[in-house]
């Protein structure tokens, strides 16, 4: 039986995406809907992104079918473990003088080794302007890729507030020595190209398209849900079509097995896997600063 806890608006963020004004009544008898909108998932399950918008289909057959529940993180699992290797500093060989494209690939395989499937998503107005900006930048419809450098660059600017969070979420065995990252100007210099297109590519190109989510419309979500409950996880559209309000879902469980396989080619597999978890846990908490305002509610789901 699942356990909600619901708390108050996060009241930090420098972002555009915004819960509205909604009612508290609203938001009770939405939390209450919760509970019959989680859904189990196997452990093949291909994983996507936190995002709360409508799902029409994947680039393989968009309008198409919603497809089904997937465990989330930010910017699907190649995105979030790719965010804490580079955080962490020394998961990637202090030699390693591959660019940022073939760091990527190198961990999407690692992933897929370990039975991790990558998973992303785009949206419509990212596809119907060949993914571009008005400005010829790259834009894939993900604002967790699209913005990755300056998420990262958030881990530095907003350090007390995803330290707290962190500490909340990971509870006892939270270490703040694991929270010292590589220092700013490292991170800026091995992630200076990123090009979101590399990342939708690897899923696209590895899947057929399949494991691309179209999504449609724009950001509303009301809430940020942190799930703890192992292979389960919020099926956000039906969550959204019962109760009319979005949210966006961590899967923390999921973050766990991510942080395992990372950590799977480290020698000190135990404290790599440690560091790890604190990296992309902060990396989630610096991508809600970075795209939202702080009027959403954080929610914690555990059994």
């Amino acid at each position: 039986m699942a356990n909600i806890r619901i708390f108050e608006p996060i009241g930090a963020g420098t972002g555009t995406i915004t819960a509205g004004i909604i009612s508290s009544k609203k938001i009770r008898d939405a939390a209450k809907e919760i509970k019959s909108c989680l859904a189990n998932i196997s452990p093949t399950t291909p994983s996507c992104c936190i995002d709360g918008r409508y799902n029409i289909g994947t680039l393989a057959e968009i309008n198409s079918n919603p497809v089904g529940p997937k465990p989330a993180v930010a910017g699907g699992a190649n995105l979030t473990a790719y965010a804490a290797a580079e955080m962490v500093g020394d998961w990637f060989d202090s030699n390693n003088k591959q660019s940022d494209k073939q760091r990527l690939i190198f961990i999407d395989n690692l992933l897929y080794s370990k039975g991790i499937i990558p998973g992303t998503h785009s949206d419509e107005n990212a596809i119907e302007n060949s993914f571009k900006t008005d400005k010829n930048t790259p834009r894939i419809g993900c604002g967790f890729s699209d913005n990755f450098t300056d998420i990262l660059k958030n881990i530095y600017k907003s350090s007390e507030i995803i330290n707290r969070y962190t500490n909340m979420l990971i509870g006892k065995k939270f270490n703040p020595k694991h929270m010292y990252f590589v220092d700013k100007k490292s991170i800026q210099d091995s992630t200076k190209n990123w090009n979101p297109i590399n990342a939708l590519n690897l899923v696209s190109k590895a899947s057929d398209g399949k494991n691309v989510e179209i999504l449609q419309g724009s950001h509303a979500e009301v809430f940020v849900i942190f799930n703890f409950i192992k292979d389960v996880t919020l099926d956000r559209f039906a969550f959204s079509s019962k109760t009319d309000i979005q949210a966006f879902v961590i899967d923390m469980w999921y973050i766990n097995k991510l942080a395992h396989a990372m950590a799977s080619v480290s020698k000190d597999q135990a404290e790599m896997f440690s560091k790890l978890k604190h990296a992309m846990i902060a990396f989630q908490i610096a991508a809600y600063l970075t795209l939202c305002d702080g009027t959403q509610r954080p929610i914690i789901l555990t059994n």
